[in-house]
């Protein structure tokens, strides 16, 4: 598991940490991203 601070850069839109998209992650789990 990754602390919040961890910062990502997906290679589109924009850069982000794991503590703004965390609240996201499971819908992005239920369309299987």
């Amino acid at each position: 598991r990754l602390p919040d601070e961890t910062w990502f850069y997906p290679g589109h839109g924009n850069d982000s940490t794991i503590g703004a998209e965390r609240p996201h992650l499971a819908e992005w789990r239920a369309r299987g991203w």
